[in-house]
């Protein structure tokens, strides 16, 4: 035969051998491509992430990382109080138990320990549990609507697994897939029908049932999402002011107020990465080697901790200028928060005072509490968000530079009250 000839056999070979080598790495990884057979199907139920382990120990060993307490710069998962750290919050959040309990966030495997662990009254009932452990989906199916109004110490006895496996796959596929009623209810409101969501669109509302902000419903407790309008803060504030939603009373200035919860899905939405088309998953699940396969890391944890892989895919400037990069962000924005913070708190004492004075012009005095309660919700929408202003640098420090605005006017809008000048 020709050279000609053989070459010719070999190339379809060649290639039969790549694609034999592809299905064999994809079959080692929970990541494959849709449609992809998994042959080693786990229990419909089986909320015990350590059962799924014995059949990806690769994706296990590093979800198990999640048990290290590590600090960043600008956070971690170290169980620190903020509160010490800052001491200006215990002002901001006078009068809830924000402004009692206020921890640094741990990992996901801390989830149980850490919600049974804070102040009672950061708990109004069995809906704190919503994204703290697997059985919950479990439990909503099983209670329906009932489960989110029942006493937390009774949903906290029905409940032995932290965040995990069965939380973002099917265990019969291990496809990607959203599991939080409230997060499909709030999509599906504008007009998107996450179980039909693309691979790429999973990767990231696997993380944003969770990491966004919500808030319960004064009767029923149910978890809901205030996106009808849009996910800017903007959007956000208007929707809570149509429903005329408080989260409690301030007790020095009298405002009503609101109570952010770690919007990163809502904060990363408009930021330079999301909008290049970069999920959730590609800084924080970054794809690891072990020898012939490629798995998603599942030690869910700071980009700055796994730069060659979370970083280096895209970015060629070196780990050294990148890191500094984000430090810098960091740094900046951290500034302006305590800047604002520090207003705020200057804000409520001039209100306070006002709120004294027997012959306050009570219109501006309620225009001043008013100013508070937007001031503190455009920090908090900073504050409470977990990268201190990395996942959208300019989005953070549009919603600072509104929280400074606004706590000036209220400091002024207070003096006017109080001096009875219209």
């Amino acid at each position: 035969m020709s050279k000609k000839g053989k070459l010719f056999l070999m190339v379809p070979a060649a290639m039969v051998l790549v694609a034999a080598a592809m299905i064999t790495g994809c079959a080692q990884s929970s990541t494959g491509p849709p449609g992809l057979s998994i042959t080693r199907e786990i229990p419909e139920n089986e909320t015990d992430s350590a059962v799924w382990g014995k059949y990806y120990p690769s994706q296990y060993s590093s979800y198990l990382k999640n048990k290290e307490e590590s600090k960043t710069e600008y956070g971690g998962s170290v169980r620190e109080s903020k509160l010490d750290e800052f001491p200006y919050l215990r002002q901001l959040f006078a009068g809830m138990g924000f402004g009692e309990d206020y921890n640094e966030e741990r990992g996901h495997t801390y989830s149980l320990i850490d919600i049974r662990e804070i102040n009672a009254k950061r708990k109004p009932g069995g809906t704190c549990m919503t994204c703290k452990s697997t059985e919950v989906p479990g439990l909503i199916k099983k209670l329906g609507v009932k489960y989110y109004s029942m006493p937390f110490d009774e949903v906290s006895k029905l409940v032995k697994h932290p965040i995990g496996c069965l939380d973002c796959h099917d265990p019969k596929t291990m496809a990607l897939r959203v599991t939080r009623p409230a997060f499909i209810e709030a999509m599906r409101r504008r007009g998107k029908d996450v179980t039909q969501a693309s691979r790429q669109e999973l990767r990231q509302y696997v993380c944003a049932q969770c990491h966004n902000e919500y808030y319960f419903h004064k009767q029923s407790k149910e978890v809901d999402h205030p996106w009808d309008n849009g996910f800017e803060p903007e959007d956000a504030e208007k929707y809570y002011n149509d429903k005329k939603f408080t989260d409690w009373i301030h007790p020095k200035s009298g405002a009503e107020m609101l109570k952010v919860q770690h919007p990163e899905w809502e904060h990363n939405y408009g930021g330079t990465h999301y909008t290049a088309g970069v999920t959730c998953s590609d800084c924080h699940m970054p794809y690891i080697r072990e020898g012939a396969s490629k798995v998603s890391s599942h030690w869910w944890t700071s980009p700055l901790k796994t730069m060659d892989q979370s970083c280096g895919v895209c970015h060629r400037e070196g780990n050294d200028w990148l890191k500094s990069r984000v430090l810098n962000t960091q740094k900046r924005t951290q500034e302006l928060l305590d800047t604002a913070g520090n207003d705020i708190v200057v804000a409520i004492n001039a209100i306070e005072k006002a709120g004294k004075s027997p012959d306050v012009d009570r219109k501006r005095l309620a225009d001043a509490r008013n100013l508070h309660r937007r001031a503190q919700f455009y920090w908090d929408w900073v504050s409470a968000e977990n990268s201190t202003g990395f996942h959208n640098p300019q989005g953070a420090m549009h919603s600072l530079g509104k929280a400074i605005d606004l706590a000036r006017q209220a400091q002024v809008a207070a003096s006017q009250a109080a001096a009875n000048l219209r």
